[in-house]
């Protein structure tokens, strides 16, 4: 299952993720499309992560290490990101008549307490 959500809603988006695993107990894993997201179904999942279901966010904030089980996560470099954006806007203002292009930017998956193989 993957879960979005803004900042301002991760709680309702934890509750909402907690009620669609009580109606299909199926589901073995929630990837979020972020850390605080994740932080909010971890909460909202007491106790069955990750022996019930496997959690995994997205930005590898510092919170992630301090809660317990530890969120396993993609980590990214914001950074660089940072950079590939304005220069990615720059060239569009440069040359907007461009095709449009896709850039990918590296990650790696952090795992950490969050996930297990499923039940």
């Amino acid at each position: 299952m993957f879960v979005d959500g803004h900042h301002d809603t991760s709680d309702a988006v934890a509750q909402d993720v907690a009620r669609a695993l009580a109606d299909d107990p199926t589901v073995t894993a929630v990837v979020a499309a972020n850390d605080e997201v994740a932080l909010g179904v971890l909460a909202a999942l007491a106790g069955r992560v990750p022996k019930r279901v496997s959690l995994i966010g997205f930005d590898d904030i510092e919170a992630s290490t301090k809660v317990r089980p530890r969120l396993s996560t993609v980590a990214v470099d914001k950074p660089a990101m940072g950079r590939l954006a304005v220069a990615m806007l720059l060239h569009r203002i440069r040359h907007p008549h461009d095709p449009a292009f896709t850039v990918m930017q590296p990650a790696r998956l952090v795992i950490r307490d969050s996930v297990a193989p499923p039940p």
